[in-house]
């Protein structure tokens, strides 16, 4: 509230899980306080939902879980579906008129149709889906988690999972986590890490939300291979 006061921004801009800051969620009764400022001091509240969005965390936007109405949104990379698409929502106040040709990937119709194919196939069959693997690889990582002294916390929401790599003494293991990615690269499972700003000890899970349980169990078998290659068992 001071450095509302101080700086007087025109616009506060929040993205809900950080997707390359270790996967830390935002507290629900924090992100409400700041809707509240932004309506008090009349600041434009954008949410970053380029990596949440679309059913990564178990409904079409993550603002929805926690019951918030930004004034801006801003998505992309799932609604493209590894095609290049993005965009924004935005309360009727903040509507613009854009050039016939304002960046480079406009009007590509590739683009727009795999746009409107992905979003056919988001009900609420898919979202309650992607609850329920979510609660299994979180199950599995947590079994892992006991037998294997590198794993720590365990993040996320939805289909959009994040473990801390961690040495003997519980301290975070950057060097570890990127031994992790290679190995696992080389047994064609790919992860990342979530490397920001010296979070590079969170590996990140997020798999198509589609993803079978089959598929599922032979990415963490993969995965304990590689810790146990590693020597990473507590006994």
């Amino acid at each position: 509230k001071d450095k509302i006061k101080k700086c007087k921004p025109s616009g506060i801009i929040l993205e809900l899980i950080q997707g390359n800051g270790g996967t830390h969620q935002l507290d629900f009764e924090f992100v409400k306080g700041v809707r509240k400022l932004c309506d008090i001091y009349n600041i434009t509240m954008i949410v970053d939902e380029i990596q949440t969005g679309f059913g990564r965390c178990g409904e079409l936007f993550l603002c929805d879980l926690y019951g918030l109405i930004p004034d801006v949104i801003v998505f992309g990379k799932a609604i493209g579906n590894g095609f290049p698409l993005f965009g924004t929502i935005s309360k009727p106040r903040y509507k613009f008129e854009v050039d016939d040709h304002s960046f480079t990937f406009t009007h590509f119709p590739v683009s727009m149709a795999a746009g409107l194919a992905y979003l056919r196939q988001v009900n609420k069959k898919l979202l309650n889906s992607v609850m329920k693997k979510a609660g299994y690889i979180v199950d599995r990582l947590t079994n892992l988690r006991n037998d294997y002294f590198c794993l720590g916390e365990i993040r996320g929401m939805g289909l959009f999972l994040g473990v801390d790599i961690i040495d003997k003494s519980g301290n975070p293991d950057i060097k570890l986590a990127e031994i992790i990615e290679k190995k696992m690269l080389k047994e064609k499972i790919i992860i990342g890490l979530s490397k920001c700003k010296g979070f590079g000890y969170n590996i990140k899970f997020k798999p198509m939300l589609n993803i079978t349980y089959s598929q599922i169990n032979y990415a963490l078998d993969k995965f304990e291979k590689v810790l146990t290659e590693l020597k990473c068992t507590r006994r």
